[in-house]
């Protein structure tokens, strides 16, 4: 793993697909996984915990947030990156894409952490609710490029696009009432307090 990012989209993959096994997967994680990564005792699992911590609520975020001290304790090195988990990541700006009709069918919003940016990129599908049909993950340096090309691509093929600003407390539902809006941060969460 490369960066912050890299580990909590593993991390939160990992929790998700668990997830739909059913309610005892949290136990699972915590008593099995958390410490089936921390008997690893590398820096490739020191960070999948401090992932796991990050992404996580209650006894899976305590456990895999001791477990990822422990093993600072025992000496276990860490990814240079990781110390920038505790950064909290910021919104700096927010884009709404909507149709002649006046409907959303893009969202995007950049998010920057330390001194790395990426745009998160949601496409909408109005037909089933506004639930998000396909969401991409765009390094920020890349933004602008790709932004241009997408708006030409829709206008070039008849789609009549409007681009403006979306408030950055949260992004605006679709006109459907659907998942428009990302989940907001716990107030005072920074990444679980991992220890480098």
């Amino acid at each position: 793993m490369q960066d912050p990012l890299e580990v909590e989209v593993t991390a939160s993959m990992f929790l998700a697909v668990g997830a739909a096994v059913g309610d005892g997967f949290d136990r699972a994680v915590r008593d099995l996984f958390v410490p089936t990564f921390e008997t690893q005792a590398t820096p490739e699992a020191r960070a999948m915990l401090a992932g796991i911590a990050a992404v996580s609520d209650g006894e899976v975020s305590r456990a895999a947030t001791e477990a990822a001290r422990r093993l600072a304790g025992a000496g276990v090195g860490a990814p240079p990156w990781l110390a920038e988990l505790d950064v909290p990541v910021t919104m700096s700006e927010c884009r709404r894409f909507v149709d002649a009709a006046g409907g959303t069918f893009l969202l995007a919003g950049r998010f920057q952490r330390a001194d790395r940016s990426h745009v998160v990129v949601v496409l909408v599908d109005e037909l089933d609710c506004g639930a998000a049909r396909d969401i991409l993950l765009i390094d920020g340096d890349e933004w602008g490029g790709a932004r241009e090309a997408l708006l030409s691509d829709l206008r070039a093929g008849g789609v009549d696009v409007t681009e403006g600003e979306a408030p950055a407390g949260g992004l605006p539902r679709s006109r459907g009432g659907g998942a428009g809006r990302p989940r907001r941060p716990r107030p005072g969460h920074r990444g679980a307090g991992r220890t480098r």
